[in-house]
């Protein structure tokens, strides 16, 4: 398949595209190019778009759009990255501040033209991939030779052109019809959509929920206070709050020697009903110690 690319790191950086090349080698082999300066979002995702329906080419997406910090053990090893890692200033505490919104618009767009041309339906297949950060992790330029990756395909989710029905992509930055404020509430639809299938793809809540237990009596914590934390856990899975993922997910991508602290200081607010403004802070004291990682 084709990848879609950053223009402003692979073409308009003169080290990347001439002098390493690598730029180069991309462009020939057919990459599409993201314009990613501010205000252009919209514009290149409508270009995506246009060369998915008038190409005969697959595209694939990363829905995350950065590389993500990896895991260290207590021992130093590297373990894959954290699916919840990487967030932004602005969407620590969002639900999904860590999925970039470009691979929705890409699918409402292609939908979009789809439907113009007659078209009645649109296959995508989304994969959840596992180990990628072992191998060449956010922050590190050193390749891990001989590590495994795994991918997990889900079956094909086919979504038809009717969807967008009265739907128009937005020209500027925020909505201004109706069209176009039916095309921005699904487009939350969708990137909702693409994270629970994502997260079944890669069973990273099933992960965590294995790693939790583990990691807390290496530490010498057992006893009511976890089995209270993993029962909250499972009750959050089921009710498709996302939030207790997030902060575990982010405790285990800092560094070891902070785990105790903050896995004690969640394991009490777990066992307990504490407070939103408890959970906030913890939430983010941790991602901005991640985000400056």
């Amino acid at each position: 398949p084709r990848f879609i690319a950053a223009k402003d790191h692979f073409i308009d950086n003169p080290i990347i595209y001439s002098w390493i090349g690598l730029g180069k080698v991309i462009e020939n082999a057919g990459m599409i190019f993201v314009n990613r300066e501010k205000g252009k979002g919209w514009a290149a995702m409508q270009e995506a778009a246009e060369k998915l329906v008038n190409s005969d080419v697959e595209i694939a997406v990363y829905p995350q759009g950065t590389r993500a910090y990896f895991m260290r053990s207590p021992s130093g090893e590297r373990l894959d990255a954290g699916y919840y890692t990487t967030f932004t200033k602005k969407t620590w505490d969002q639900p999904l501040g860590h999925l970039k919104p470009g691979t929705a618009h890409l699918i409402l767009d292609t939908l979009l033209a789809l439907r113009q041309r007659g078209e009645s339906k649109l296959n995508v297949l989304v994969t959840g991939i596992m180990g990628s950060a072992i191998a060449g992790p956010k922050g590190s330029f050193k390749a891990q030779s001989e590590a495994e990756v795994h991918f997990r395909i889900l079956p094909v989710w086919e979504l038809s052109t009717d969807l967008v029905a009265g739907a128009a992509a937005p020209q500027g930055n925020e909505p201004q019809t109706e069209a176009e404020r039916l095309y921005v509430r699904l487009s939350q639809e969708l990137q909702a959509e693409i994270d629970r299938k994502l997260l079944q793809a890669t069973e990273w809540h099933a992960y965590l929920l294995k790693r939790l237990p583990v990691e807390l009596e290496k530490l010498g914590i057992a006893g009511p206070e976890v089995t209270a934390a993993l029962e909250r856990l499972r009750r959050a899975e089921e009710s498709g709050d996302s939030r207790p993922f997030i902060l575990l997910d982010r405790i285990f991508s800092l560094a070891p020697e902070l785990w105790e602290r903050f896995l004690r200081l969640y394991v009490s607010l777990q066992s307990q009903e504490s407070d939103e403004g408890s959970w906030r802070a913890l939430l983010q004291e941790v991602s901005e110690r991640l985000r400056t990682r």
